[in-house]
């Protein structure tokens, strides 16, 4: 925004900041996508980001009864956690989403994964509103617990998927 906006130095630098992020997040994103090549790998990874999410909600959790200041570090650390954990968990699921779907089914796994995406996406603030909201520090450690048990219990699921779609195949 320049003068004619009525923007100042201070609008000028908000575009910057809010780019930094993003070529961060693609950086992360590359290079979680390199150690998430094969389905053994994309598992552990999904199962390290999930882990990292429930790290994520935990930390917040321990933000409550703080000063101001400790509780905005804690938080900060909570959003660290929470980007690298969607970073990880992502790599892995887009692998795991086109390694498993057979290939005269690509669209149809694709299209099912996407509407799993858009139902998360859509349940997501009601778990917050129904766990964190009334049950703050707690509802906090139950949202990490449920992230935790998805994130062990994937890669024995996809282990299992691994088996059955090669035995589908055959």
């Amino acid at each position: 925004m320049g003068a004619e906006h009525g923007g100042d130095a201070v609008d000028e630098a908000a575009g910057g900041e809010q780019q930094a992020p993003a070529v961060d997040g693609v950086v992360l994103q590359v290079r979680a996508a390199r150690s998430a090549a094969d389905l053994p790998a994309a598992a552990r990874s999904f199962r390290a980001g999930g882990l990292l999410t429930a790290l994520a909600c935990v930390t917040a959790a321990a933000a409550a009864h703080r000063t101001p200041s400790a509780a905005a570090a804690i938080l900060l650390t909570a959003v660290l956690f929470l980007t690298l954990g969607e970073v990880t968990s992502q790599a892995g699921s887009w692998t795991l989403g086109y390694a498993l779907a057979p290939d005269h089914a690509q669209g149809a796994y694709q299209g099912v994964f996407q509407t799993g995406i858009s139902l998360t996406q859509a349940l997501g603030p009601l778990a917050v509103t129904a766990l964190v909201l009334p049950h703050g520090t707690g509802g906090w450690c139950a949202l990490g617990a449920v992230f935790g048990a998805a994130a062990l219990t994937l890669p024995a699921v996809v282990r299992h998927a691994e088996r059955h779609r090669n035995t589908d195949s055959a």
